[in-house]
């Protein structure tokens, strides 16, 4: 049974630690070790959460029979939902859990916004799949030089 589990305080300290081996894997022929490095500090220190949490931004794992597989951080906006971070373990991957994410984002009846590398052709095919379409592509600039080459993808309707 899949169900999602808001991520409460005492727990933001293990985020690093479940993120740093899926974004290992995730982008390490696509981002230099630098990159996904400081990409991961951005994004996964306590307080770097703490400040995205402020910007309304909602942390939740995935649980598959109270075993976490998954997490999914997203923003409720005015006229859309931010699909900010969606990432399984790979033992997980290909059964249907992005499917039943959207499924879970769609009760919010907004349309649903993403960003994906447009050099992380598995991710960009599972949107593809579930109906997301190109809205633009976007060049994202780091620090150090370092830039996010990404495409913005749209799920309308919902």
């Amino acid at each position: 049974m899949l169900k999602l589990k808001k991520i409460e305080n005492s727990e933001y300290e293990e985020i690093m630690p479940f993120m740093t081996p899926l974004w290992n894997e995730t982008y390490k022929n696509i981002l230099k070790q630098e990159q996904i490095n400081f990409l991961l500090q951005k994004y996964f220190l306590v307080s770097s959460i703490l400040s995205f949490i402020d910007k309304g931004y909602e942390y939740y794992y995935l649980l598959q029979n109270n075993f976490k597989c998954g997490i999914i951080v997203f923003q409720i906006r005015k006229t859309e939902v931010y699909l900010d971070k969606l990432y399984f373990l790979p033992e997980v991957r290909g059964k249907g859990y992005s499917k039943f994410i959207i499924e879970e984002l769609k009760k919010f009846k907004k349309d649903i916004m993403l960003n994906v590398n447009q050099n992380n052709i598995n991710a960009f095919n599972v949107y593809k799949a579930l109906g997301f379409e190109i809205a633009e592509e976007q060049e994202i600039c780091l620090d150090n030089g370092m830039i996010n080459y990404d495409y913005k993808m749209i799920l309308r309707n919902c």
